[in-house]
This record gives structure tokens, sequence and C-alpha cells, in this order.
């Protein structure tokens, strides 16, 4: 999938702006943390390049490859969907989704 300049930057802030720093935590070391941010950007780029996933509904946490949907979803597909595209991303070890079907 191609991405213009703006999204990747787009994803990238979001990303950043949403992954706290592990590191100082003592939680991952460096190279985790970078693979980690790897992984939020792409699934998030990748998120908000659907057509059938809500991307600005969704937050993306990851920790060591294991990654945690986190929001809103409108339906049981979009939900599933957005199960798909992270479990697609490489490096991605496990997908925990905890989105929350709108009412």
């Amino acid at each position: 999938m191609k991405y213009t300049s703006a999204k990747l930057v787009l994803a990238c802030v979001l990303a950043f702006g949403m992954t706290g720093c592990n590191v100082f935590r003592g939680e991952s070391t460096a190279g985790e943390y970078v693979d980690d941010t790897v992984i939020t950007t792409q699934i998030k780029a990748e998120l908000l390049e659907s057509k059938k996933v809500d991307g600005w509904d969704v937050n993306v946490d990851v920790l060591k490859g294991r990654v945690r949907l986190i929001g809103w979803a409108s339906d049981v597909a979009e939900r599933r969907k957005a199960t798909e595209i992270a479990k697609s991303v490489k490096g991605v070890k496990s997908v925990d989704n905890q989105l929350k079907i709108k009412s």
C-alpha cells in the first residue's frame, strides 16, 4: 500500500503522541521501543488508509510486538477488520482488540 508523505507524517505524529516512553519505565529496551513505534506507525497508517475502519476512532498501543486496540467500532465487521489490519503488520506478535461497538 502506498502512502502520501502527509499521511505518513500524520501517522508518525499520532504514533509518537500516543506512545509513552517504555524505555524509561523499564518495560522495554531502546531497540524494542523503536520496533514498537514502527509497528504502531504502520498500523495507524493502515487504519487511516482503510475504507472499512475509522482509524480516527482507534488508539493503537504496542509493547514488545503485542498490540492493543482501544476505542470504537461501528459494528462487528469494523472491529474484525481492525484486528486483521493489525495482524498483517510485520513484527506483530499478538492483537488484543478492546474496541467497543458504538451504540
